[in-house]
């Protein structure tokens, strides 16, 4: 026992403590000589050295996050059981989290995506296609809700899911991101974005006309890449790439067509791609903006 009792006084202190290990202490509590000192020192600082069994609850309860055992871990058996309590406090925090953004990606496509006429007075579908959309990504998505794999859902389920409008206008999926149109080079030559190019010379006009091997390499591999409807120009890709989408959020197919006509000359026959590109951006703008206002 510390030094600041007096002899007779000791077995007194003694008996308090063991009082106190058995009826009030935590359960996992640990008597050393850290936890003793921890304790008498805050008791004597505290408490004016008076040893009582509510001066030991003040002073664990004052030095939990430093005593052994119960802030800190000190059996085997303890550390354990600290490490088994940290990983489930941050498997919880995940699942929280997890939970938060997915939520968050729910709530989005309803306001957002959701069709109209899925949506019934509450605003959200029919409780049982609910679980339909949730069985769906859950078995198709691996349980990762996003936009995509709700709008997933809807497009494969249309047909099992209560539609409360018959307008086919209610039943699209709205803002659906629209993935640009390739052309072929076909199209490409129609549009005048690739040259003619004559056809394939034979050995006779390819002896005249190409030096050397490398130069017979480079010429099939632009006819390759021309095969494939490969442009070398990204800017008049971008141009062409533009889709105007009327106040629905559905594309205009009509003024799509009319705004990639737009093409702006530098010189005769020769296209200037950054103005045309700039001029197609400005129609659609005005267009969208123009539709929006009425």
């Amino acid at each position: 026992m510390p030094s600041l009792y007096k002899q007779e006084e000791l077995e007194q202190v003694k008996q308090i403590c063991e009082h106190w290990l058995k009826y009030f202490a935590p359960k996992d509590y640990t008597d050393d000589i850290w936890n003793r000192d921890l304790m008498m020192t805050f008791i004597k600082y505290k408490c004016g050295g008076e040893v009582t069994t509510e001066n030991l609850n003040a002073a664990c309860k004052a030095n939990h996050a430093d005593l052994h055992g119960l802030g800190v871990a000190h059996t085997p058996s303890q550390i354990a059981a600290k490490a088994k309590e940290e990983a489930e406090r941050k498997k919880a925090e995940e699942v929280e989290r997890n939970y938060a953004e997915q939520t968050q990606v729910v709530q989005t496509w309803l306001s957002r995506h959701c069709p109209e006429g899925l949506k019934g007075p509450n605003g959200e579908p029919f409780p049982g296609d609910q679980d339909r959309l949730v069985a769906f990504v859950l078995k198709n998505h691996g349980g990762k809700f996003s936009i995509d794999a709700l709008n997933n859902a809807v497009e494969v389920l249309s047909p099992v899911l209560t539609w409360f409008s018959s307008d086919p206008a209610d039943r699209e999926i709205r803002n659906k991101p629209v993935t640009p149109r390739k052309l072929s080079r076909q199209a490409m030559i129609d549009a005048g974005l690739l040259p003619l190019e004559p056809e394939r010379p034979s050995h006779a006009k390819t002896d005249g006309n190409l030096k050397s091997p490398e130069d017979l390499i480079r010429f099939m591999a632009k006819e390759e890449l021309l095969r494939k409807g490969v442009t070398s120009s990204p800017i008049m890709a971008e141009a062409d790439a533009i889709v105007v989408q009327n106040r629905r959020g559905r594309v205009d197919a009509g003024k799509t067509a009319e705004v990639r006509k737009i093409i702006v000359y530098s010189r005769p026959g020769v296209i200037d791609e950054i103005r045309t590109l700039q001029a197609r951006n400005k129609a659609a703008e005005k267009y969208e903006r123009d539709k929006n206002q009425i």
